[in-house]
């Protein structure tokens, strides 16, 4: 099962004024595959289909560690069984967890669709389903980290969002939203972790945000203090 991907990223980008108001559909399904693996499978994209096989490249004491970190459980996962020596960095997991999945034939249709929805100056929307997997829900797939030849998070693009998509038995409906769309950000740093510049983060997002704001399309909000007490009683004012 191939771990490596030749995905070139930055040959596939968008034009830096672009602005996306339309995407389609990058369909991903994640299935069981044997005793230790997974499939992966585009079953909808704008180029065709693709399949390929992948393992996750994680020990136990990967997830443990980085799961600590970021505060999700970890539950049962068909994984290598090499440890590393040392706690995985949210980059490090996604750039792994990107170059498994997007190997291969599944890599090439991702960068293929990719100059498609350029093309048609779309974005290409990401959809996770993992009804066949659900042990995979609990890993953080935001974190889907594109390493060359340009490293980029794919969720810091809004080129390629990503989605977790349910399977309902019900008609999809476009979900209206009368701006300003209001974001609440809760930007906390705790004592028992290395420490963060929350000022420095803070100041980033009102700058990614600050056309979106001059436009009154979204008003940004901050959280003080960051705890789940105000937290709470600012959403139950709010309601």
């Amino acid at each position: 099962m191939s771990q490596s991907c030749n995905c070139q990223l930055a040959c596939h980008r968008y034009p830096t004024n672009m602005a996306i108001n339309e995407y389609t559909n990058f369909d991903l399904l994640i299935l069981p595959a044997g005793d230790s693996g997974y499939q992966a499978r585009v079953a909808r994209s704008p180029v065709g289909q693709a399949v390929g096989l992948f393992t996750l490249p994680f020990a136990q004491e990967d997830l443990h560690r980085f799961f600590w970190v970021a505060g999700i459980a970890l539950r049962k996962l068909r994984l290598v069984a090499e440890p590393a020596p040392a706690p995985l960095t949210p980059q490090q997991f996604g750039a792994r967890l990107f170059d498994a999945v997007f190997a291969g034939q599944v890599g090439q249709c991702f960068l293929r669709s990719l100059d498609a929805a350029a093309r048609e100056e779309k974005g290409l929307r990401i959809r996770l389903f993992l009804n066949d997997a659900p042990e995979l829900a609990s890993l953080p797939w935001e974190y889907l980290y594109a390493a060359t030849p340009k490293p980029g998070f794919l969720t810091l693009s809004d080129a390629t969002p990503i989605v977790r998509y349910l399977e309902l038995q019900q008609e999809e409906k476009p979900l209206k939203v009368l701006p300003p769309l209001r974001l609440l950000a809760v930007v906390s740093n705790p004592q028992d972790v290395t420490p963060l510049d929350v000022e420095k983060e803070w100041a980033r997002l009102q700058d990614a945000l600050t056309g979106l704001q001059s436009r009154q399309l979204i008003r940004l909000e901050r959280l003080d203090p960051p705890t789940p007490v105000a937290l709470q009683r600012r959403l139950r004012d709010q309601a």
